[in-house]
């Protein structure tokens, strides 16, 4: 894909100058300089930076991007990323001014106008529906696209949960809990390189540091209109940190077939069917645990399926 990009810049600027095997800084890839990048519409001008990041399974963070702020070269930045990057980066790079990040989208269609106008070739772009894929695969998902917020009933009975707790005449506030159900696309595959297509739901509760697979039955047949709980920011889970929780939770062990053993003896093996962590999409929504808030001197909050108390 570097390739591409460098010979679509080439095309476009005469002043473009290619730099190599310097400012090999993180994942974040020097193509080149120009004196002045038309592409950008103004946001920034004079001699920009030209940078590439290429793709992977997670998204970019604000903390990689502060990485290489440290040691790239003053001036202005762009940023050409096969990966997705968290919203919260956008902020951040409002901050420092100079630089400015394409995401896949922007990648794509950019490729897309250079193949129009002849620029380069169809056959040029061998992965170019790879890289539509990557970012609009999930959009494009009809689960995901279809599902709508919901709360999840509570499992706790509230009564008994004070009898057991030795508490009475206590004010409760009934409240939600936002935590996230995460939409998977991937793959189970085993020994012998068989492998099967998978969807899955995933719910990340932060306030119980849990991740579990969702259950239609679990939900309340409508949203509840209740005051809403965040967790701490730092408690929500990267995609890279679901992706490898995810192998213990969607692996599975399957028998096998059949294998004669001993004359008539047959014999049934275990297979392993793992989940493929090189393999696979995912995206989230926000999702709902009914709780309460326990008026007591010191406020605490009830998970309404874990039964854990909290601080408020």
């Amino acid at each position: 894909m570097e390739t591409i990009i460098t010979k679509i810049i080439m095309s476009h600027y005469p002043n473009f100058k290619k730099l190599e095997n310097i400012y090999e800084i993180t994942d974040i890839k020097i193509i080149g300089t120009v004196d002045s990048f038309s592409d950008l519409t103004g946001s920034i001008t004079g001699l920009t930076y030209i940078w590439h990041i290429s793709n992977g399974i997670t998204s970019i963070k604000k903390s990689e991007i502060e990485r290489w702020s440290v040691d790239a070269p003053s001036g202005n930045h762009l940023l050409i990323s096969e990966r997705r990057f968290d919203p919260e980066l956008l902020k951040y790079l409002e901050i420092l001014q100079n630089v400015v990040i394409w995401g896949p989208e922007k990648l794509a269609l950019w490729i897309g106008k250079a193949v129009l106008s002849g620029t380069i070739i169809p056959a040029d772009v061998h992965n170019f529906d790879e890289i539509l894929s990557d970012d609009v695969s999930i959009t494009q998902n009809k689960i995901f696209n279809e599902f709508e917020s919901v709360a999840l009933k509570p499992t706790v009975d509230i009564k008994k949960w004070f009898k057991d707790n030795s508490l009475s005449d206590v004010r409760i506030t009934p409240v939600l809990l936002k935590c996230k159900i995460w939409f998977i696309e991937g793959e189970l595959k085993n020994a012998s390189g068989d492998f099967e297509e998978h969807n899955w739901k995933i719910i990340e509760d932060s306030w119980s540091n849990k991740i579990y697979e969702y259950d239609d039955k679990e939900k309340l047949e409508f949203l509840p209109s209740l005051r809403i709980l965040e967790p701490n920011n730092l408690t929500w889970k990267a995609d890279d940190q679901i992706i490898n929780l995810l192998v213990d939770i969607l692996s599975e062990k399957r028998q096998g077939k059949p294998k004669l053993s001993g004359g008539m003896t047959r014999s049934m093996m275990l297979q392993n069917w793992r989940f493929n962590v090189d393999k696979v999409h995912l995206d989230f929504k926000y999702i709902f645990i009914s709780a309460w808030i326990l008026n007591l001197p010191v406020p605490i909050i009830l998970h309404g399926i874990n039964g854990k108390t909290y601080k408020f």
